[in-house]
């Protein structure tokens, strides 16, 4: 059996345009890597480390809103050079349940 490690995570404004009032759509993703997790969760830290010495701020780990230019670049780059399996699904806001629409 191969070792396989997933991440997932949730997005509300697809664009980062918190003060125009956000996307239209809520948005669902994985990223997938099906081998040798353990070096690439080493990758990443090594990276986390360069960064933390460089002085970057990212103790609340790393977000593409709060990021410098910088630092998000070499974060793609990673991601790019480990190539992991993408999914996705985006649901359009307006036809979330009024109860859920509601609360904003």
């Amino acid at each position: 059996m191969t070792d396989v490690f997933m991440y997932a995570d949730e997005t509300g404004n697809l664009d980062y345009n918190v003060a125009g009032g956000g996307s239209r759509y809520f948005g669902i993703g994985t990223a997938t890597w099906r081998s040798d997790p353990g070096g690439h969760l080493w990758q990443a830290e090594r990276m986390r480390f360069s960064h933390s010495a460089a002085g970057f701020e990212n103790s609340k780990g790393y977000h593409a809103k709060d990021d410098s230019r910088a630092a998000r670049a070499e974060v793609y780059a990673l991601i790019q050079q480990q190539a992991p399996r993408f999914d996705t699904t985006f649901l359009a806001k307006s036809k979330a349940y009024p109860s859920v629409r509601a609360r904003g």
